[in-house]
């Protein structure tokens, strides 16, 4: 059943890009980068998203070159490029992990769920986003999850207010639904997550509020178009929000190791989880 399903998600996610590239008739492309895109890419981080790291992570510069590279190579930016002149004008990073020590690392050191009790946490209904706030939740293993990163963004000056980031995201998530598809029928798992962090000027006072308006909308909707219909029983995300530190580099340094939590902006990591049980379960 779930090799079916997943046949039907790829048709499905061939279909949503064809219609969403003819009917927006948007002034910029969205795709996968590629590895002749890290000069370009490398040029934006040093002269414009650096002023902007803060907000996101920027390893020092020493690394960059080769953290580009390696990371176009594993096929986790996605780039938006303006349709005339074919700049690209901003990216975005958004992968399933793969590797289980990754997932433990990410899990415990940076979204801080693992062991800990989250800060915050609510279900979400699938039907109209409304938000029941329930008791804290804490995690001590999500090892048999398929687990999303979702990552650092960045939109060049002059191309904000215009939807740049939500569409380049929107795509981003059409391509990774046929690696989800093929997991969730090679390994059975337990939930779907996705996991981010915000910095606490983005992230509101809400558990819901500031960016996190947005990115629960686009993974409510992409759950809903993909998994909610089919077999599963759920009908809610659950959202969870830990206290974090955003990793945050000397840009000098000659190691590749965030400073401590001291020397660095304090922020939020967020868990939105879907459960895969089935209904026949």
């Amino acid at each position: 059943m779930k090799s079916l399903l997943y046949f039907f998600l790829s048709v499905s996610c061939l279909s949503v890009f064809t219609n969403y590239s003819m009917e927006k008739k948007s002034p910029f492309l969205f795709r996968l980068g590629s590895d002749a895109d890290s000069e370009c890419l490398l040029k934006i981080i040093n002269e414009e998203a650096v002023d902007d790291s803060n907000n996101i992570v920027i390893v020092p510069e020493k690394f960059r070159r080769n953290k580009v590279k390696q990371e176009l190579q594993e096929q986790r930016l996605f780039v938006a490029v303006e349709s005339n002149s074919g700049e690209i004008i901003g990216f975005k990073k958004l992968f399933v992990i793969n590797n289980a020590k990754e997932q433990r690392d990410i899990l415990q050191h940076e979204i801080r769920c693992l062991g800990n009790p989250s800060e915050s946490h609510a279900t979400i209904s699938l039907g109209g986003l409304t938000v029941n706030v329930e008791k804290p939740v804490e995690y001590a293993d999500l090892s048999n999850d398929i687990c999303v990163y979702n990552g650092a963004d960045f939109t060049r000056k002059e191309y904000r207010g215009k939807g740049v980031n939500k569409n380049l995201t929107d795509f981003a998530w059409i391509i990774a639904t046929q690696e989800i598809g093929e997991k969730i029928s090679r390994s059975n798992p337990q939930n779907l997550i996705m996991v981010y962090g915000l910095v606490r000027d983005n992230s509101g006072t809400e558990l819901c509020g500031g960016r996190t308006k947005s990115i629960v909308s686009s993974f409510v909707l992409f759950v809903k178009q993909n998994y909610a219909t089919q077999d599963y029983a759920s009908n809610v995300v659950n959202i969870s929000r830990y206290s974090a530190y955003k990793p945050t580099f000397d840009p000098k340094s000659e190691v590749l190791q965030p400073l401590g939590d001291d020397q660095s902006i304090a922020g939020f990591g967020y868990v939105l989880l879907y459960s895969l049980i089935s209904k026949k379960s």
